[in-house]
């Protein structure tokens, strides 16, 4: 063997030519020797080992597995002193990447994976060098998989699959060209920029397969596809794709994988290629996110699995959180709840909101902790994957958001405290069930919801915990609100609590035509999960008390009356007066019935399917008889006002109502902008009446008599003196002032509320600030100014907001946006006259023109945005589709309308009008409320100077 020494030597000191002998010799010393005869694995695909192999003798053929699961011929090795499986020692995965078969008897020599391992810890040309050749292996693979694609798409109708050679700088595709091919990257890398934007927000390397969505979908291209350096192409259409994903799994599975991959979040850039981890292929898409922070997502096409952390935060202190099913796992930061990490299979339903919240540096509240460790579903809310957590809107009619409310509450000790400063509840009253929670900072309790038929249109529901701790404490007779997590938003109502142990609560449902929640129980499978708050309420009467006991109930309304036999039978003398409207449709009763054996219970019953509607002048009468007793009264309202007028004068009676339809029981978070209306609506002025257009008040005076509103308004105890004089200091020095978040959206509800002209300015409450001031790059504005469009879409059901950005200083202006509107539509006059498009916006789409956009001739077609800065100049943004919201207009009798194929955007975001507050103008802070129909039907499409 003294030949294959020297031959093992040769091959480290080329490994290592700058290595000392000393150095070498504990990797000499470490070699074993092996023969091979012809067909012999020296490794297989997929094993484990770092041990490294020098050739001496023979040959050997180096084989990686097709999509088909065939091995398949890359290259073969017969040059003595040649170094293979290095691969897996490199990557430190342990697990080979690639077969080697021996086709010609011979001898390898073994070196064991420590020495090595020490020596390239110290050789980083080394470490180079082998790292050239794992992209050569893996550019080896791709051909193996590019053939295979060609040879699958062979023979179809289409034109056959070719290979294109792009030099760097050329392009692959350009916006707005109709899709043809798709493109699978042999080598070099593709970057994708908007148009008008000098930056790449993506670039994807080889391996990867671009524009297989856009042409499936026969969509044309929204960005230019550019070659960074050198690129070679795999061109495929949508023909051969379609054969492709017929006849292979594997391939199919990489499909479905960068289908996922272009489903998650955009924020920042991100480059996207194909290698071998831990001997499996993978899709690595690095995301460099514009909050400076860097994640990394790895997709395994073939164990349809997704590993993503963030790169800079994962630690051992780190918490880590796993499913019941033990599939999925989560990495908190321990103490804020912060998602760092997610591992989850592709087909769990929740992986695009997880990386979102990822994406985001966004926490887990320890209720969706919880809810994960319990159910595997963590109950994402819509808005907290769009905006910052505590967007939530908990009051519709204010559209008050729970950040608003926590941030209020920690001033007010009481609900209507609460209510007083924010406004929340005051109007129909349905949220009032949340604002105690709230002023107890407390999230409610998950819990698994179980239904049984009750009797025709009602259910019993049955609540048990989710976790390890039990139900809140309760009484029977209390109500208690249940929500549950409906298309992204919390929507729930009271119920009255019929048992309240520890493990099980018991409650009857009545099915309402037109009610949300109710109905959504009705429908919910066994299990789901659902959040319950703590027990209010204090109809519980006593099982002591001496004092009859009489419940007039009707319908639904025999809930309490149900928990109070349960609660006080064979104790307490009870009688319970039940309307119904017939015996299959009330709730209950055969339990009443069964319950009236006790001779301390007496049940009367009154169907007014037989007998009309209960008489509350009989009702009288029964209870004079009774004497001195506690009545309780529940029904629907009007069944309520008739018996308590009849009862509230009978001697020694002591009366109690109970209503399922009162303000604290309505069926959810609904929106409904513009249901209500205050008669006599003025605003309040606590320093004085608002300040004129035009003012010519002093900037430091406007700044100080805004300061001293603000205190009074939300600050009433503390001295503005100190605040003022510090802003009146800035605005000498720089011609500006910094208010603080809490300061710009007050501002900004403030100018809402003195709006006198605007008739949404009731919901000033509600106006959301989105804060961008330190937002300095014309993408990330331009990014903020979409995620503003989509927060404030809210899926129909509208939320006002204003973003606010830089309003610069004496010697640096801030951007500026062209737009009036952030979505408006283009208008062109032709040559021959004919206008085309929205007339007042011709001037803004002939300068939009001069940037390189052209329309596309139709009436209505989005404007993209422009954005300009002074260090950057006007940038071009087009919309994304789910920003380009708009309502095909009809009308209920006459459908020659929708003939006419009109619509209007959805959102009204107007920008070109700037927030004046403070003595200080912000040129650049979009705004939006909501449409009047009359808006778009009489100015937008009507005017001569519109639609016409």
């Amino acid at each position: 063997m003294d030949l294959h020494a020297e031959t093992v030597r040769l091959a480290l000191r080329r490994l290592f030519p700058t290595a000392s002998h000393e150095q070498l010799a504990p990797a000499e010393q470490s070699v074993r020797w092996r023969t091979l005869g012809e067909g012999e694995v020296v490794v297989a695909e997929g094993d484990q080992g770092e041990d490294v192999f020098v050739v001496c003798s023979g040959r050997y053929g180096v084989y990686a597995r097709n999509a088909l699961g065939a091995i398949q011929l890359m290259t073969t090795i017969d040059t003595v002193a040649d170094v293979v499986g290095e691969q897996s020692l490199l990557s430190g995965s342990g697990l080979r990447n690639a077969t080697i078969v021996t086709l010609v008897p011979g001898v390898i020599g073994i070196l064991d994976a420590e020495p090595l391992r020490e020596l390239l810890s110290g050789a980083p040309d080394t470490r180079q060098r082998l790292a050239a050749g794992a992209r050569t292996m893996t550019a080896n693979k791709l051909r193996i998989l590019a053939a295979e694609l060609s040879s699958f798409a062979d023979g179809h109708s289409g034109g056959q699959p070719r290979v294109r050679h792009l030099e760097a700088g050329e392009q692959a595709y350009s916006a707005g060209d109709q899709v043809k091919s798709a493109f699978f990257i042999l080598s070099g890398d593709l970057q994708f920029f908007h148009p008008g934007c000098p930056m790449p927000h993506e670039s994807a390397g080889a391996g990867m397969l671009v524009g297989e969505r856009t042409l499936l979908d026969r969509k044309c291209h929204q960005v230019n596809a550019v070659a960074r350096v050198a690129t070679e192409l795999l061109e495929l259409d949508a023909e051969a794709l379609r054969i492709c994903r017929a006849n292979s799994t594997a391939i199919d599975q990489m499909l479905v994988s960068l289908s996922i991959m272009e489903d998650m979040p955009r924020i920042g850039s991100v480059k996207r290629h194909l290698e071998t981890s831990g001997g499996t292929p993978c899709i690595v898409s690095q995301h460099q996110l514009e909050r400076g922070a860097s994640v990394r997502v790895r997709q395994y096409p073939q164990q349809q699995l997704t590993i993503a952390g963030s790169v800079d935060s994962m630690t051992e202190a780190n918490a880590t959180i796993t499913s019941p099913d033990g599939r999925s796992v989560l990495v908190l930061e321990e103490k804020s709840g912060q998602l760092l990490g997610v591992a989850a299979p592709q087909d769990w339903s929740q992986l695009p909101e997880a990386m979102g919240l990822l994406f985001r540096g966004q926490s887990l509240t320890p209720l969706q902790i919880d809810a994960f460790q319990a159910t595997g579903e963590f109950l994402v809310e819509d808005a907290t994957i769009r905006v910052s957590a505590g967007a939530e809107v908990v009051c519709g009619c204010t559209n008050t958001t729970s950040a608003t409310l926590r941030a209020a509450a920690q001033g007010a000790s009481t609900v209507e405290d609460l209510m007083r400063r924010t406004g929340a509840g005051t109007v129909c009253g349905g949220c009032r069930g949340r604002l105690k929670a709230i002023i107890e900072q407390s999230e409610g309790q998950l819990c698994r919801l179980q239904t049984a038929p009750l009797a025709v249109g009602s259910l019993l529901a049955t609540l048990t915990p989710a976790g390890d701790a039990g139900l809140p404490k309760g009484r029977p007779g209390q109500h208690a609100r249940i929500e549950a997590l409906i298309d992204g938003r919390w929507v729930g109502r009271p119920y009255t609590l019929i048992s309240a142990a520890e493990q099980r609560w018991e409650l009857g449902v009545k099915i309402e035509t037109d009610g949300l929640f109710s109905n959504w129980i009705s429908q919910a499978p066994p299990g789901t999960v659902v959040r319950v708050s703590r027990p209010e309420g204090t109809i519980c009467p006593s099982p002591t008390d001496a004092k009859p006991l009489v419940y007039v109930v009707a319908g639904i309304g025999v809930t309490p009356a149900v928990a109070g036999v349960r609660g006080c039978r064979g104790q307490r003398n009870i009688r319970v007066i039940y309307s119904y409207r017939s015996a299959v449709a009330a709730p209950f009763l055969q339990e009443l019935r069964d319950a009236a054996v006790d001779p301390l219970i007496e049940l009367i019953e009154h169907d007014t399917a037989a007998s009309g509607r209960l008489d509350p002048a009989d009702v009288a009468a029964q209870l004079t008889a009774v004497g001195p007793c506690d009545v309780i009264v529940c029904g629907p309202a009007a069944f309520n006002t008739s018996m308590l007028d009849a009862l509230r004068r009978l001697p020694g009676v002591e009366l109690h109502a109970e209503s399922f339809h009162h303000p604290n029981r309505g069926e959810g978070s609904r929106l409904n902008p513009g249901q209500w209306r205050v008669r006599g609506f003025k605003p309040r002025h606590p320093v004085g009446e608002p300040l004129p257009i035009g003012s010519t008040l002093p900037p430091e005076e406007q700044a100080a008599q805004f300061l001293r509103e603000y205190h009074a308004e939300c600050h009433p105890d503390a001295d503005p003196s100190e605040r003022i004089a510090a802003a009146v200091e800035q605005l000498r020095d720089a011609g500006a002032w910094r208010k603080t978040p809490e300061e710009l959206g007050f501002a900004a509800r403030l100018a809402w509320r003195n709006a006198a002209r605007c008739v949404g300015r009731l919901y000033w409450q509600g106006l959301h600030l989105h804060d961008c001031r330190d937002l300095r790059c014309p993408d990330t504005m331009a990014a903020a100014l979409l995620e503003h469009l989509r927060f404030a879409f809210n899926g129909g059901e509208l939320r006002p907001a204003i973003t606010v950005f830089d309003p610069g200083t004496n010697d640096r202006p801030g951007p500026r946006i062209w737009n009036s509107q952030l979505l408006r539509y283009a208008g062109v006059r032709l040559r021959s006259g004919k206008q085309i498009g929205d007339s007042s916006n011709n001037e803004l789409t002939d300068r939009i023109r001069a940037l390189g956009w052209e329309p596309q001739g139709d009436d209505f077609e989005l404007l993209p945005l422009v954005i300009e800065t002074i260090d950057h100049g006007p940038r071009l943004y087009e919309l994304p589709a789910d920003c380009r919201q708009e309502v095909p207009i009809s009308h209920g009798t006459h459908p020659w309308l929708a003939t006419m194929e009109l619509k209007w955007h959805a959102v009204p975001a107007v920008s070109d009008m700037a927030l004046d507050a403070g003595g200080m103008f912000y040129r650049f802070a979009p705004f939006n409320g909501w449409y009047l129909n009359t808006e778009i039907a009489a100015r937008n499409l009507t005017d001569t100077n519109r639609y016409n």
